[in-house]
């Protein structure tokens, strides 16, 4: 018996040495994602209203509609502008709006040198903001976008008007959790080998929607598109590890006029977090949304949109 269980545990660590040897293989020899990137049928309809700036010798992508005070979409990680379909034309009646695509996500190019940082995005922005001749903004943030905008506004608090956080990131430890968290972890890069078309549909179906029901295969394919190109992929991890949300969190309380929209279900930030922003934010108004999770935006859009106008045009 004794000789039988030696020999199981060898067969076992000999597997377990295997699989080791070959995940380091292919980190070493291999990339995750496609080397190729299909163009949106989504964005054929803003064909005329896009265009690209050049940041660090880099082209990002944006899209200019509407008339009136600007108004800059800043969608989440691992997203695109695609996050705001059901909101650009809404808002567009009363505002000038801009989504743009930040480095990493949707159809932008990576500049050589970017660092994944607050900081870097923050600097991006203010030279959106001089290319399109903006002297004075309004900002809507959802997840890793909302803690871009935050900072930004923190630095640059002559630049904004309103800032509208959905679901925002900001808060160093606001709890909840992510796959994305392992990403920072020794190989977790790994992670990224593994990512599927399954594991987004079922990430928007059971994490990111509320109601599962209005996760379509269009919706779907637009997402999992440039999300699984290379550089996109890629650049998730570089996010993951060099976001630093103590750099936002310290300075709440510099912040005005800020609206926050939340899914009272959101498994990635939490709606506790909202009285973390809250503490350091009292004049900030509230709505939240019960049956929404970390995409209130694109679940509840029309009560989103409503709120938004009605806020920023008082």
């Amino acid at each position: 018996m004794k000789k039988m269980l030696k020999i199981s545990s060898i067969i076992i660590s000999t597997i377990v040495c295997l699989i080791i040897i070959s995940l380091i293989i292919l980190t070493c020899f291999m990339s995750p994602g496609s080397n190729q990137i299909k163009d949106s049928q989504w964005s054929l309809q803003y064909k005329e209203h896009s265009s690209y700036f050049v940041y660090d010798k880099a082209k990002i992508k944006f899209i200019k509609i509407g008339k009136g005070e600007p108004l800059i979409l800043i969608h989440g990680g691992g997203s695109w502008s695609y996050s705001f379909r059901n909101n650009i034309i809404p808002l567009s009646k009363y505002f000038t709006v801009y989504a743009i695509d930040f480095p990493g996500h949707g159809y932008s190019e990576i500049p050589t040198n970017f660092d994944y940082t607050v900081k870097n995005i923050s600097n991006l922005l203010l030279e959106f903001l001089k290319y399109n001749n903006i002297d004075k903004t309004n900002l809507i943030g959802n997840s890793w976008g909302g803690g871009w905008a935050i900072y930004f506004a923190e630095k640059n608090p002559n630049k904004v008007i309103n800032l509208v956080l959905i679901d925002s990131a900001g808060i160093a430890h606001a709890g909840g959790h992510s796959t994305w968290d392992y990403l920072t972890y020794p190989c977790g890069e790994i992670i990224l080998y593994f990512v599927t078309k399954i594991n987004v549909k079922d990430a928007y179906e059971n994490e990111l929607y509320y109601n599962k029901k209005l996760v379509t295969e269009d919706m779907v394919n637009e997402i999992w598109e440039p999300f699984h190109y290379k550089e996109n992929l890629l650049a998730q991890q570089k996010y993951q590890k060099n976001l630093n949300w103590a750099e936002t969190e310290n300075n709440l309380n510099m912040l005005k006029n800020v609206i926050i929209i939340w899914g009272r279900y959101d498994p990635y930030v939490p709606v506790s977090t909202v009285e973390q922003f809250k503490k350091q934010i009292p004049s900030a108004k509230v709505f939240i949304f019960d049956s929404a999770r970390h995409l209130p935006h694109e679940e509840k859009y029309n009560e989103v949109n409503k709120i938004i106008i009605d806020e920023l045009k008082k």
